[in-house]
């Protein structure tokens, strides 16, 4: 029988590596604002160009030490 196509996604997402929403590898990143000093996010490596998508999600919130 054959997968939906899904198994290669669910793997990544056991592996730690998370994807953004245009479906690429969310890089580990470092904010320097006010707010959020130094802390480390998962980021897409286009966000910053101009059709980046915004997915972000917190490093520290995934290891449990937020």
């Amino acid at each position: 029988m054959q997968g939906d196509g899904s198994g290669s996604s669910m793997n990544r997402q056991k592996s730690g590596r998370k994807l953004c929403y245009s479906r690429l590898d969310a890089e580990i990143r470092q904010a320097w604002t006010d707010k959020n000093p130094g802390r480390r996010f998962y980021g897409c490596p286009r966000y910053k160009g101009k059709n980046g998508c915004k997915y972000i999600k917190w490093f520290d919130v995934e290891d449990g030490t937020e």
